[in-house]
């Protein structure tokens, strides 16, 4: 990221809430909640490219990284797969 700062490219930030995870986790267990979160993950690392950043915040939060984005349009794209 700060390769991009240093470039003056794009940079991108999503925060996201998965809204009820906390009833995944007690309906199913934390082992299956885990099962979850690796299920998003990968559907996101599929959705945008190498150079971007998708990590885990804490609980249900998460960030999401555009680097060197291009244009709004390539923002809608990522937004509509994921």
């Amino acid at each position: 990221m700060t390769l991009q700062m240093q470039k003056k490219e794009s940079l991108c930030c999503f925060f996201i809430d998965l809204n009820g995870f906390k009833q995944i986790n007690d309906t199913i267990g934390y082992q299956g909640g885990d099962e979850v979160l690796k299920i998003i993950a990968k559907r996101v690392s599929h959705s945008i490219s190498g150079s971007d950043i998708f990590a885990r915040l804490g609980g249900d939060e998460f960030i999401l990284i555009l680097c060197d984005y291009g244009s709004p349009s390539h923002i809608d794209i990522i937004v509509e797969r994921g």
